[in-house]
């Protein structure tokens, strides 16, 4: 009808005869696979379905999410992720209370069917966005919402999308547990293809060809079975079955071409294309047909498809023309993100697989000037698309995932900077890019978090009332059928309580002497390591699903709160230097790794009198090898304390000269250096007149040069203290653990608060708290100067970029988890001086492959701690409580004199003391120190 006189009323009467179930129900075949999802989107507007609707029924719920499902499809279809992320956060309330409120005895199925697609949608957004735990949650969350209800037609396309995220986690398991997974998953989509056929079949609905059905359910069963397809396809593709993977995509193909669904079609002929061209001996196919196939898809309405098909199409013609496009490609990605705010700039994948090509091209361009311009264009475009990750969304998670793909750009170029020969002019204008370059692509989340000036805070008293999250338990523990003990957790999410310690001979080191691993007498040797290395995969599995849940409970803040990019300083190198300048006697170190692959390199640079090129250390490799042999160990040995010598400290001493004559070395490490304990290095070990480097020289740990000289960090060595200062801790209720930290230290006992078991020596006047989260909130909540745990720590390697966590109890004096996440977001520790993490492993779990700093490094930081002191191995008691004990004393003893702490200084008196006393000095050092 035509707008007359009255064109509101007359919208308003078209509105009105419209309704938003049918519009929701409708959405999948008749707006999305037409790339109708403005017009959708406008009548959702029109008809106020977003609107809060507090109090509501399943009904009117059904609408709001319902709507929202529609625009989470829109912002997944064109990637713009920060939508989609905003989208999924404010309605993941409503989704949630409606889900609960559905009743399989309803005969309308409307409230199941918008349960179902907005958990489906939300999945597919988080797994976008890197947070595959949460997204995988949420798939199973909403195929089980489909299977309770018996909606059909949506259980092909649901199924499908659990299977690809189980296959995509089988991806990273190890090669022979990801073989097995991988054919049990494909066993599993091909049973689900056939069943597919037998459903159409049987109700005489056609699976290809022209003859569409027209019942609108039909259509979406069969738009979820080409996803069945076409997701086979991928995952015989990865298992080098490229007969059977380009079959089942031909299938996949027909269907959406009966469909008209130019968003699968675009899918399934850039597979074809990939599989060709990986392919084409086995398959007796012409490569060249790849190009046919990338040329289809230009005609089709998917914009971000056809830059795939542009990319490669230009990747493949090569030479000068190539070049061009893929740089005009590039400048049109650009363009588009700034005249969009940014939301094209998240495609990150199109544009690294862009820069990518152009690089590839340039680099085969004749060694002329145009075609030398060429790649250094291209190296300019990566490294500006690897600063774009950064700026791109504000979940930690997402520039984790990101950042593990960009951060070899750095690597790339600093390797180019390092290999570039002294010219003696300019040469320290390249040493200046390669630090800033290596501050610039490492522990910059943690920066962000350190800049941001208000962080979400969540209340540290657990919550009992809340449910369990969708998708926890046995299942999302990834169904081995028993469900493990559930505890309520800080997030109020269940969580499978840690186990008891095992058996000694469940460990795998018992061919130690006797002497390295003294048992408990419950004052000298024994270990704080009551959380022993688990020997049931299920419990290992527990961990890493509760642990997953914490970080999700972590992300979901940032999706309210968005984290402040902290700007880098490109400045920093030169900061550096002021600061040695102007700190006598003090030299900064800065690890950073270059290369790639088998030729990944590890340097440093010595500041020490100013800035000089870097030194390189060696191959990568023994580092690794050191690493790893070290996390299959209780503790250290004489013979790591000289290998750790010999790879990090030895190289460097051309430049650094005698460490003993320095009054304070600061280290920022990298990568797997955050678990190395640099402080045991010795020359020769135990051998008379070997010193470690704790106790040649006062020395502590940074997480990088930004934090330490431009944020202030360096600070954190002397402090102001007084008598007035408060000690609170926590401490488990272990025999093991005797909390001696805490006693004939000095310090008033009235400024002592101690949630859990009491010291002996400490008296009546202690504040007294159990050793729970109510304990915890009640320890933090005195703003103590100093913070000590002593307890139990557990890390494993399965726990990967998660980090360890640490014990505590629940109100009914059950184990829970203490994690990294949990600190970040629960605690607060402003004006804190000192805390000491008295826990087997805490210190472990610190670095990602993205670059970023992790685990409990990162989260006290982020909460203000003051300097940080943990350890990486599974420490003795007694050289916990020793160590722990003389910096508090030191403190008091400060206290009563000047008033000014040297934390620095205070541990690495101890540490030669120590050493003094004989052999088996590593043992008794267990403390690394961060400032």
């Amino acid at each position: 009808m035509s707008i007359g006189a009255d064109p509101v009323g007359d919208i308003a009467r078209i509105v009105a005869d419209l309704h938003v179930r049918d519009l929701v129900q409708a959405y999948d075949v008749d707006f999305d696979v037409p790339f109708r999802h403005g017009l959708a989107g406008g009548v959702l507007q029109l008809k106020q379905a977003f609107r809060p609707v507090p109090g509501a029924g399943a009904g009117r719920l059904a609408r709001r999410v319902g709507a929202y499902w529609c625009d989470i499809v829109r912002a997944d279809v064109e990637l713009d992720l920060r939508h989609g992320l905003a989208l999924v956060d404010a309605s993941r309330a409503d989704a949630a209370r409606l889900t609960e409120l559905l009743d399989p005895s309803d005969e309308d199925l409307f409230p199941a069917y918008a349960a179902a697609r907005w958990h489906d949608g939300a999945g597919r957004v988080l797994y976008r966005s890197g947070s595959h735990a949460r997204g995988r949650m949420h798939f199973t969350t909403g195929l089980e919402v489909a299977e309770r209800h018996g909606l059909w037609w949506c259980l092909p396309d649901q199924r499908s999308n659990v299977l690809r995220a189980r296959l995509e986690e089988a991806r990273q398991a190890a090669p022979e547990v990801m073989a097995r997974r991988t054919a049990e998953i494909i066993a599993e989509m091909a049973a689900e293809a056939a069943r597919c056929e037998r459903a159409a079949d049987e109700a005489g609905v056609p699976r290809d060809g022209n003859a569409l059905p027209l019942d609108r359910r039909w259509r979406e069963f069969l738009r979820g079975y080409s996803n069945v397809l076409h997701n086979l396809s991928f995952a015989l593709h990865h298992d080098r079955q490229p007969v059977a993977a380009l079959g089942r995509s031909l299938r996949s193909l027909a269907v959406s071409e009966a469909l008209g669904d130019s968003y699968r079609q675009a899918q399934s002929l850039n597979h074809q294309a990939i599989v060709i061209g990986a392919h084409h001996v086995a398959l007796h196919r012409d490569p060249a047909e790849a190009d046919a196939l990338y040329r289809r898809i230009l005609h089709l309405r998917w914009a971000r498809g056809r830059r795939i098909a542009q990319q490669q199409l230009a990747r493949r013609k090569g030479g000068f023309d190539g070049a061009t496009e893929l740089a005009g490609l590039l400048a049109e990605l650009a363009a588009e993100s700034a005249a969009t705010g940014g939301a094209a700039g998240l495609d990150i994948d199109l544009l690294s697989f862009t820069v990518s090509c152009y690089q590839g091209v340039s680099a085969a361009l004749p060694d002329t000037e145009e075609g030398r311009a060429a790649r250094a264009d291209a190296a300019g475009r990566e490294l500006e698309m690897a600063r774009s990750v950064r700026q791109v969304i504000a979940l930690p998670a997402y520039k984790r995932a990101y950042g593990g793909a960009v951060r070899p750009v750095y690597s790339r170029r600093i390797a180019h900077l390092i290999e570039q020969p002294a010219t003696g002019s300019g040469d320290r204008d390249r040493y200046e890019e390669i630090l800033s370059l290596t501050e610039e692509s490492s522990g910059r989340e943690l920066l962000d978090l350190m800049s941001t000036a208000a962080l979400p805070q969540l209340d540290l008293a657990e919550d009992e009332e809340a449910a369990p999250a969708a998708g926890s338990g046995s299942e999302a523990a990834g169904g081995s059928g028993e469900a493990a003990q559930a505890v309520p957790s800080a997030t109020g999410q269940a969580a499978a309580a840690p186990r008891a310690e095992q058996p000694e001979g469940d460990e795998p080191e018992s061919d130690e002497p006797e002497s390295e691993q003294p048992e408990s007498d419950g004052t000298r040797g024994g270990r704080r390591d009551g959380l022993r290395r688990a020997a049931d995969p299920a419990e290992v599995e527990a961990d890493r699903v509760a642990l997953l849940e914490r970080e999700s409970r972590f992300e979901e803040q940032f999706l309210r709160r968005p984290l402040e990019a902290a700007p880098h300083d490109p400045d920093v190198a030169r900061r550096a230097e002021m600061f040695v300048i102007n700190h006598p006697g003090t030299a900064l170190v800065r690890y950073f790794t270059y290369g790639q692959g088998a030729g990944l390199m590890l340097g440093a640079f010595v500041i020490r009198d100013g800035l000089r090129r870097p030194v390189v250390c060696g191959p990568y490799a023994p580092v690794q090898e050191l690493i790893n042999e070290l996390a299959a160990r209780r503790s250290p040995r004489e013979e790591h304390s000289r290998r750790i010598w010999r790879l990090l400290v030895e190289p460097l001493l051309g430049d650094l000269g005698d460490p003993s004559t320095l009054d304070h070395l600061v280290v920022v490490p990298t990568d797997g250096l955050f678990s190395l304990p640099l402080h045991i290095a010795s020359p020769d070990g135990y051998a008379p007149g070997s010193v470690p480097l704790g106790a040649q020289v006062p020395l502590s740990l940074s997480v990088s040069v930004t934090a330490f000289v431009t944020r202030g960090r360096y600070l954190l060595r002397r402090q102001r203290v007084s008598g007035s200062d408060d000690l609170a801790a926590l401490v488990v209720n272990d025999p093991k653990i005797s909390g001696k930290e805490l006693v004939g230290t000095g310090w008033p006992e009235h400024r002592m608060l101690v949630a859990g078991r009491l010291p002996k020596g400490l008296g009546v006047d202690v504040r007294r708290h159990r050793a729970d989260w109510d304990g915890l909130a009640a320890a933090v909540g005195t703003r103590p100067e100093f913070f000590v745990y002593a307890g139990h720590g557990r890390y494993l390697a399965e726990y990967g970029e998660l980090g360890p966590f640490l014990q505590i109890n629940d109100r009914q004096g059950r184990p829970d988890r203490l994690t990294p996440f949990d600190v970040a977001l629960r605690l607060r520790l402003a004006g804190n001086r000192l805390t000491i993490l008295g826990a087997c492993l805490a210190g472990q779990g610190a670095q990602t492959t993205g670059g970023d700093v992790v685990g409990f490094v990162r989260s006290f930081i982020a909460a203000g701690a003051g300097a940080l002191a943990l350890p990486l191995w599974r420490v003795l008691d007694v050289a916990m409580a020793e160590t722990g004990r003389h910096l508090l004393a030191s403190s008091r003893a400060a206290a009563a004199q000047d008033g000014v702490f040297d934390v620095v200084r205070a541990l690495h008196e101890h540490y030669r003391a120590t050493v003094a006393e004989g052999d088996g000095w590593i043992e008794f050092m267990p403390l690394a120190l961060y400032t």
